[in-house]
Formats: C-alpha cells, structure tokens, sequence
C-alpha cells in the first residue's frame, strides 16, 4: 500500500479510553518514557488503516510500534538508543515458548546453583544452609538478609554476621566478562566523571551476573538465547544499587535516574530476580504470539518494508531519516 494512503477521515476521537501501562507484554522489560498502550492503541486504529505504515520517530520501549503490529499495521521504529531498539525487538518479536522453558532449563542446571551459594546465610532455626532474598543495605555495609529456609520453612530476618558475609564475597574474583565502560558524564541523572557501568553493582551481583551472561552465551544462537538475553537486561535495574526499600510495605522504589541510595538499598539474590523475570517474559511472549505472530517480518529496508515485510527497526537519529518522497502515516 503506498506510503501516504490514509483513506479514513481524520474525525476527532469523541469516546474516552482508559490509560493503561501495566500488562504482559509491556512488562517485560522496564523504560522511563511508557505511555499508555490503550491510548496508542485507539489512536492508531482510529487514525490509519489496516497494512499502514506507522512512524514512531523517538521510539523508547515501543508501545506505538507493537500496538502498530497487533492492530497489523506496518511500523517503523526509530532511536538512537540501542537499548530501545532492543527492547521493541524483545517485546514484539514473537518466540516459540517451549524453546524458552528448555533455554531456561538449561541456565537453571548450569548457574543456580552458583549464583545461589553467593547468597547463603545459616538458617537460626534449623541451622542448615538457607538462601537470602535479598540483603538490606545501610552505608556502606548490608544490615540484613530476608531470607526463607528450604528446609524448615522459616522465613525472617538475620543480622548476625551479614556484613562479616559480604566481607568473604569481596575478597572474590568475579569469574566471566562484565563491562568497565565509562558512562558519558551527565551530573542530571548523577553520572559523574569516570563512573564506569560495574560501580551500579555490589561485588556479590556483579559477579553471580557474570555467571549468568556466561551461561546464557554458551547457548545455541537461536531466537530463545535472544529472548534470555532479553530477560537478562530486564534484570539489570532490579540488581543494581539503584533499588530502595520502602520502610513500611518492603517494595522496591525506583528513581529515575542513577541515584544510589545511602540506606535502605536492596542487593537482591540475581537468580531469583532473573526466575521471576524469566516467568513474567512466558505470559508476555504468550501474549505476542497471540496478538502479533506471523505478521512480525522484519524489514531490512524501507523497499522490503513496503513490499511484504511489517517492520523496520533503525539504531539511529530521527534527523537522518531517510527523506521520503510521499510522507507516511505519522503517529508518535
């Protein structure tokens, strides 16, 4: 259909739509700029029709492009970020669940049991090896471990020898690959100069990471190994120094920046994290091939795009776009 075919009157919208961020798909992966997905969506049905091409020039996480691909529109996602382009791919690239829970399974025999001993604590019940959820952090040492014990089921607190803990994880090497990269110095999200990536993670995550991204990259190259490593940055956040305990309820606040707290900051156990990630990603990918399957056929330009292929991702600026002869459909 060519570019500019829109044959739908544009008549204002006269019926309200109830904004709505939170569902399968969209919380894969967390980003700072979601918009409402039933808002996106009624646009774009009411303003374009079936095989339209939609352009989303600052495409984020890419509700504008998936809700394009689900109402089977053709989309184009623009950003200069790779992480946003990766993210849109993530969502609405649909993946073959099985090949998930195998990959998964996979990861499971060959780093829990790594990644967990990282977090052991002794259970004061029983005595017995338990596993901490996660340790609270006060200054510059953690004050406590919230664990559960597998054994006899007791679930509390521990303050004894939490710190001395961490203390032995330092003395540690962290054993795979893990980024030294320098962020650009932006004081406004409290990056200062020579901060590198590895300073947002305690010693103990960094290294039960490193044994994660290791195992998931001695995975075959397939969609599924994709879709971990998908899973894998949606942990990113969570493990980070960057979570905050909320005193009285004990869920995690989140900042839009990269603040680290002084207290009250969580180091959470990394396989739990990815386990509860990894679960949220089976309903979402559920969801998309469902919504989305064999309409998503990735473009590798605007000619494929416009002959049988649905969508064009571009790791780019939207001010070197191609200059088209007849303008798209346009909703961003």
């Amino acid at each position: 259909m060519p570019l500019n075919s829109v044959t739908k009157d544009f008549k204002p919208i006269d019926t309200p739509s109830e904004p709505k961020t939170r569902s399968p798909l969209y919380d894969m992966h967390s980003y700072w700029s979601k918009k409402p997905y039933t808002v996106t969506a009624e646009y774009i049905r009411h303003f374009t029709n079936e095989n339209d091409i939609v352009l989303d020039p600052f495409c984020g996480c890419g509700v504008t492009n998936v809700e394009a691909l689900r109402a089977h529109r053709k989309t184009i996602a623009v950003d200069i970020n790779p992480l946003a382009i990766f993210i849109v791919k993530g969502i609405a690239k649909p993946t073959n669940v099985s090949s998930m829970q195998k990959a998964f399974k996979i990861l499971e025999e060959k780093a829990e049991k790594q990644i967990n001993s990282l977090y052991e604590i002794e259970c004061p019940k029983c005595k017995k090896s338990a596993i901490a959820t996660y340790f609270v952090w006060n200054g510059n040492k953690p004050s406590e471990a919230i664990y559960q014990c597998p054994y006899c089921k007791n679930k509390g607190k521990i303050r004894k020898i939490v710190a001395e803990k961490s203390k032995q994880i330092e003395t540690k090497e962290v054993p795979f690959w893990y980024p030294k990269t320098e962020m650009i110095w932006n004081t406004r999200i409290n990056i200062h100069r020579h901060t590198t990536v590895d300073a947002l993670f305690t010693k103990r995550n960094l290294i039960a990471l490193s044994v994660l991204n290791n195992a998931i990259e001695t995975l075959p190259e397939t969609e599924a190994k994709e879709t971990m490593r998908f899973i894998f940055s949606s942990c990113l956040r969570l493990c980070s120094k960057s979570a905050q305990r909320r005193a009285e309820s004990g869920s995690v606040a989140q900042v839009p920046n990269l603040w680290i707290p002084e207290n009250n900051r969580l180091e959470k156990n990394v396989w739990n994290v990815f386990r509860a990630k990894y679960l949220n990603a089976i309903e979402g990918k559920k969801l998309c091939n469902d919504y989305i399957g064999k309409f998503y056929r990735e473009a590798q330009n605007l000619d494929e795009l416009k002959n049988d292929k649905t969508v064009l991702l571009l790791t780019q600026s939207a001010a070197n776009l191609q200059t088209f002869q007849k303008k798209p459909s346009i909703i961003s």
